[in-house]
């Protein structure tokens, strides 16, 4: 269940989006999805998941995987 915060971080986030313009939503939610890609890589590398795993299962290239690492 999420905290206070974060319904209200969310609701925050909702709202600021609409704000925006169509060209602006799109190109957050295009850099949201890829921070959240990100995450999951994050997370796939500390569960030792192999790195052909981690690119297969993120779409991320191997070059935006090793910035995780380094």
């Amino acid at each position: 269940m999420p905290t206070l915060a974060q319904q209200f971080r969310e609701e925050f986030r909702e709202e600021f989006i609409e704000t925006l313009g169509p060209e602006l939503k799109k190109e957050g939610i295009k850099e949201g999805k890829k921070e959240e890609k990100f995450e999951i890589a994050r997370r796939m590398l500390l569960n030792n998941f192999s790195l052909d795993k981690v690119i297969l299962s993120t779409g991320l290239t191997k070059r935006e995987i090793k910035t995780l690492i380094n």
